[in-house]
């Protein structure tokens, strides 16, 4: 009944409610990204400003549609000044932005009517894996949570239980680079078989993550 009622809804406020909450499994497994990166940044706040860089550093790892937008939504939501959200704009905007061309041709054809995604979580993605009853392996987007933070951005673990990033990679992450800014992806990034998939949740997701951006920047000016 629920999702009868969410649905209805969307139909209704199509363009207040975004598509990825129509896919449940979708929908469930960007949540808990979510709430893994959230629950790190509320326990550790010092992390709050480091944490967003990382993750827009090592985002050319990403290799799935739900945890690519919950490191998005980690990005943009810790834009706090004018220029942490214009440069945050500067950056993710390339990324995408062949994923959004096409999200926009194919909404013209369809004439508003919305676009159907093709995009589909492998079956053993969310749940464990067949044949595991005892659940002893982890789901694969916590691996894929834990490699993007622990491997390609270097957060550890301290023996008190809280966490932090390795000195090296708060310099690499500096706001003073320049780098961070110019972003492109190469044939060979995960993330560009993510942007190739065409997948129309997450587009949906980008284009209004980008609009929120862009009402930020207004606020600040």
């Amino acid at each position: 009944m629920l999702e009868e009622a969410i649905r209805e809804c969307h139909s209704t406020y199509r363009e207040s409610i975004m598509q990825l909450i129509l896919d449940p499994k979708y929908y469930l497994v960007f949540i808990d990204c979510i709430r893994y990166i959230k629950d790190i940044m509320d326990h550790n706040p010092l992390l709050r400003a480091q944490l967003p860089k990382g993750l827009l550093r090592a985002l050319w790892h990403v290799r799935s549609s739900p945890v690519c937008a919950a490191a998005i939504w980690a990005i943009s939501v810790c834009s706090e000044s004018l220029l942490e959200t214009r440069g945050t704009m500067i950056a993710i905007s390339p990324l995408f932005e062949d994923l959004l061309v096409r999200f926009g041709i194919d909404k013209l054809i369809h004439r508003g009517g919305g676009v159907e995604h093709e995009y589909m979580l492998a079956s053993d993605y969310y749940g464990v894996k067949e044949g595991d009853a005892q659940g002893e392996h982890p789901q694969p987007w916590l691996m894929e949570m834990e490699e993007l933070l622990f491997v390609h951005i270097g957060l550890t673990r301290q023996a008190d239980g809280s966490y932090a990033i390795a000195s090296s990679s708060k310099d690499t992450a500096s706001s003073e680079d320049v780098s961070l800014y110019l972003a492109s992806l190469d044939h060979t990034d995960n993330l560009m078989f993510v942007v190739q998939s065409g997948d129309a949740l997450l587009a949906d997701f980008m284009e209004n993550m980008l609009s929120k951006l862009v009402e930020k920047d207004e606020k600040y000016q």
